[in-house]
């Protein structure tokens, strides 16, 4: 009969804990990005633990609603101060020359992309849908380049691509791998010298990798997990320390990964595109030779 009861209280147990185990798994999963639907379902929990899983649910209801004021905040500000900057961009053109004039100019610009970042992160925290679509990577990185390169070139900095005719196909899109882009062309064009290059290499394994000839990122910048507001360069000027960050979270919100790689000189840049395996199979039933 003691043993009976024994083997009847350990099983009792491990049931328990198997629920306990399912509990804490689903909360490893919650994430900032998944915070909109994500929550801890306690239906194979032991009783006892049931209100302490609501209270756990009742606090990430209310990080999410703080999230939201803060992000809905954001995007308001950055729209109404759009309009004022705009009028005195245009106010200083109409200046005659003058340095002071041309610094203020520069300063109107860094606060227009300082505004324009902080709406592209308060979108990409946000729940505004992106769609993941099958794409021709070198096509969809050919289409970007064309529109957004000659503003770099023609301010005296050099473009280069190879791979744009690799077939391979990603899971992406558009808008967010145009976000990635143009942000590494603007950090071209704001942290490397003129004359210096932009290179963009698309491989056949999904990835593209983004270089450039200019100093390069500081000893002991992350290569990874890019913290916002956080500069290579201690200058106020160089820029808002949000770019890597912005570029990192739009890969991530298509399933890809975003990192910086060791190079010689310059920076570099990795982004890892999931393949579309469809295209894959497709591929290599086509390519298979008939019997």
């Amino acid at each position: 009969m003691l043993v009976v009861m024994v083997i009847t209280a350990v099983s009792i147990v491990r049931f328990s804990l198997l629920g306990l185990r399912r509990v804490a798994a689903q909360a490893e999963r919650i994430t900032f990005d998944n915070l909109d639907h994500e929550r801890l379902d306690g239906s194979s929990a032991p009783a006892e633990v049931q209100p302490l899983i609501a209270a756990v649910n009742q606090s990430l209801d209310s990080i999410r609603a703080g999230a939201v004021a803060q992000r809905d905040f954001s995007i308001h500000a950055a729209h109404e101060l759009r309009t004022p900057l705009a009028d005195l961009r245009l106010r200083l053109e109409g200046l005659p020359p003058d340095p002071d004039r041309d610094a203020a100019m520069r300063d109107v610009d860094s606060m227009a992309r300082l505004i324009e970042q902080l709406l592209q992160v308060a979108r990409l925290d946000g729940s505004t849908v992106f769609t993941l679509q099958s794409l021709h990577l070198g096509e969809t990185v050919a289409s970007i380049l064309e529109e957004a390169a000659p503003r770099l070139v023609s301010a005296g900095w050099s473009l280069e691509a190879d791979g744009l005719d690799s077939p391979v196909r990603i899971i992406g899109d558009p808008t967010l791998i145009t976000l990635v882009l143009r942000n590494l062309l603007e950090n071209v064009r704001r942290h490397t010298p003129a004359g210096s290059t932009a290179r963009v290499s698309i491989s056949n394994d999904g990835t593209l990798l983004f270089t450039d000839t200019g100093p390069g990122l500081p000893r002991g910048f992350p290569r990874s997990n890019f913290t916002r507001f956080v500069r290579g360069n201690e200058d106020a000027r160089s820029g808002s320390g949000l770019g890597l960050s912005i570029c990192e979270t739009a890969m991530r919100r298509m399933g890809g990964t975003f990192t910086a790689e060791p190079a010689a000189g310059g920076a570099a840049f990795r982004l890892t595109f999931r393949l579309d395996r469809s295209s894959l199979n497709q591929a290599e039933f086509l390519e298979r030779p008939k019997a």
